[in-house]
């Protein structure tokens, strides 16, 4: 199948994807700045699996570049099936890493911040 006929709604299902994939590395990034100014944060992080994010979010983002790449229609749906089960895997934890550390962005993050 030729990358135009993917326009329909195979092509939005790769760019919602794509974004969300975007928007997980920028809450990571998010996270590791609020890390340093929370110590409740730290502490959940670093008991819980913070840091054991950052490989399912490589794969991600890996998946997103192939996503880009590939034709096949079969192939493409697959590496959608898994980048979406990472996407609610990383979001899943990144609800339970604030949750756990009780973060309200506004208050966690003081003016001036480095981050």
């Amino acid at each position: 199948m030729a990358r135009e006929e993917l326009a329909g709604p195979g092509k939005s299902r790769i760019e919602d994807i794509s974004m969300a994939a975007d928007l997980l590395r920028q809450l990571m990034w998010q996270l590791q700045c609020l890390e340093i100014n929370n110590s409740r944060l730290a502490l959940a992080i670093a008991t819980t699996a913070g840091h054991e994010l950052h490989e399912p979010l490589r794969e991600l983002l890996e998946m997103v570049e192939l996503l880009g790449m590939v034709d096949e229609p079969r192939l493409v749906e697959e590496l959608s099936d898994q980048a979406i089960a990472l996407i609610h895997r990383l979001a899943g934890e990144l609800d339970h890493l604030a949750y756990a550390a009780d973060v309200d962005y506004k208050k966690a993050s003081p003016a001036g911040a480095i981050c």
